[in-house]
């Protein structure tokens, strides 16, 4: 089948994706005749529009893209360099106002609409558009670019936008401002579900709840810090001002990101309704720790908790406070710290947690906080440093954990019972530490039926991990990613007596000195006898490149997906 003879329905598969890397219908059509007709006749293909504010011909092109759309529900972008050149003639305007009016007559249909420009271009264009009805839209987009010779220097100039959408319509905005602000129709503004703002020092926060007061129906709002993230929203309002605190009644969820202060969730009342907080790369100082024991206990609806902090290299330790800090209703918490922080951490109480992870504190943390949450099922945590002796993890209830950390010294004096799932995985690179003796030790006292084990960076080479197969009645899947292995481990593992409903194995090697993939063969091969579930799964030959391709496929043929790569994702 030639090229010019492929059917219709598989051209436009092609020219959709040929669009995706930029390529337009109008660079296939030079090629194919039979493609610009097929193209011409498919409205569907004409729905994405991408215009550079610059090209004198952009506003024909609209005009153009638009027709040939039909009634269709088109995404518009508008960003240098983002379009192919049409042979038109010399528009009457300037670029950024021509598109704007070519745009204006088909407003009804806008679906999206993503602007990268420069403050006087969008100016421009949104004085050009004046009162427009945007029933359809879905999604704006704004980041302004800089320029020369900005336009405004003063924070408390708001750029108006007179769009008006339908009633009940929601709309998601995102908005990557300089030092001005965007005001929105009231009726805009109430159909603002989602609100995500990237912020630099020199917006204020004043401003910022100027924009925030008409959305009444705000759902999610995000705040993500760029450049000196230290001095955003981080300035004090005037002591003359009176406190001010903009009420958004249906915000159920708040993302703050690379905001170092969060003194400026004070100025916002969501406490009856928000159900999930994120907090990233914040500061772990005394201040903030006040806010957040005061504000996250007042959240009844509150579920999910994020606090992912950082040092602050100017504060000292932050003091064990008196009190208790109460989450009545929270079921996934997750916090990252630093030894500075766990005397706000421990405080936290949380009887209905089923899901926890915790970051950068002490072993002794996360006891007190598994302590604290009876219901919890789920557990992942990452130690800096081991685990020390005398700080023995325990919980009668959790299901699964997953833990990181350099070694694992103390896995035998914890107590799991209920565990069905185990993951550990040490930062120990080069020197991978021995687990046998410790697991051994914890299957035999705290007897957990055991349905998965994940061993990533640990040896297992010494008899006590052997002792630990007679104890996993139960495991149905193994993994064993990139650790030292011996090809006496697989012999035991090939006994009649071990892992009765092993249905499953993942194996990363490093190399293939320890055990070899005929070693591997021959534990497949046994596996298949005895009545026993075959076995299937993965064997990954990292940054091995000496494995025959005789012995590829004969681990192939035995039920395994081989990887062979540098890459373990």
């Amino acid at each position: 089948m030639t090229v010019p003879s492929l059917p219709v329905e598989l051209i436009l598969e092609i020219s959709q994706r040929s669009a995706d890397v930029g390529v337009t219908p109008l660079t296939l059509a030079q090629a194919f005749p039979r493609w610009a007709s097929t193209f011409l006749d498919s409205p569907t293909y004409w729905t994405s529009l991408l215009l550079d504010p610059a090209d004198t011909n952009s506003p024909e092109k609209a005009t153009f893209w638009l027709a040939k759309s039909g009634g269709h529900l088109v995404d518009i972008t508008i960003a240098p360099g983002g379009t192919q050149v049409m042979t038109v003639s010399e528009p009457e305007t300037i670029p950024i106002t021509g598109i704007a009016r070519a745009l204006h007559q088909a407003c009804g249909r806008w679906r999206t609409l993503q602007m990268t420009t420069t403050v006087e271009d969008a100016t421009s264009f949104f004085h050009s558009c004046g009162p427009t009805i945007v029933s359809n839209l879905q999604e704006i987009s704004i980041k302004f670019v800089p320029s020369a010779t900005p336009l405004f220097t003063s924070s408390s100039y708001a750029m108006p936008i007179k769009f008006h959408p339908a009633t009940n319509s929601p709309i998601a905005v995102h908005l990557a401002l300089r030092t001005h602000w965007v005001q929105f129709t009231t009726p805009f503004s109430m159909a603002v579900t989602s609100l995500t703002l990237d912020l630099l020092p020199e917006h204020l926060l004043p401003e910022l709840l100027d924009l925030l007061g008409p959305c009444l129906n705000l759902q999610k709002l995000v705040l993500r810090g760029g450049l000196n993230p230290n001095d955003v929203l981080a300035r004090p309002i005037s002591p003359l001002s009176s406190p001010r605190v903009v009420a958004l009644s249906h915000l159920s969820k708040i993302v703050l990101e690379n905001i170092f202060y969060l003194s400026c969730l004070g100025a916002v009342d969501f406490l009856e309704t928000v159900r999930e907080i994120s907090l990233r790369k914040f500061k772990w100082d005394i201040s903030n720790s006040t806010t957040l024991a005061g504000i996250l206990p007042q959240c009844p609806l509150l579920q999910t908790v994020v606090l992912r902090g950082e040092d602050d290299n100017k504060s000292p330790v932050l003091p064990a406070a008196q009190g208790s800090v109460t989450l009545a209703r929270v079921t996934s918490f997750d916090a990252e710290g630093t030894p500075k922080s766990e005397g706000i951490i421990e405080r936290f109480l949380l009887p209905e947690l089923n899901d926890l992870r915790l970051a950068g504190v002490s072993a002794r943390v996360a006891s007190q906080l598994l302590e604290s949450a009876p219901r919890v099922q789920n557990a992942d945590f990452l130690f800096n440093v081991s685990p020390q002796p005398g700080t023995p993890l325990s919980h009668t209830n959790l299901a699964s954990l997953a833990i990181r950390a350099p070694t694992f010294r103390d896995i035998g004096q914890w107590t799991f019972p209920a565990l069905q799932h185990l993951s550990l995985t040490s930062s120990h690179t080069h020197s991978p530490p021995k687990v046998g003796s410790g697991l051994h030790a914890f299957l035999r006292t705290s007897h957990p039926a055991l349905r998965t084990l994940c061993l990533k960076r640990v040896d297992v080479s010494c008899p006590a991990f052997a002792l630990c197969l007679g104890y996993m009645t139960r495991l149905a899947e193994i993994s064993l990613i990139e650790c030292r292995l011996t090809k006496e481990i697989f012999a035991q593992m090939s006994k009649p007596s071990r892992l009765l409903v092993l249905r499953r194995i993942q194996i990363a090697l490093r190399d293939t000195k320890g055990i070899t993939p005929i070693d591997i063969a021959k534990f497949l091969r046994s596996r298949r006898k005895g009545g026993r579930p075959k076995l299937s799964g993965t064997v990954h030959f990292v940054g091995v490149n000496t494995v025959a391709r005789k012995d590829i496929n004969t681990l192939k043929s035995l039920g395994l997906t081989v990887k062979n790569g540098d890459s373990l994702a």
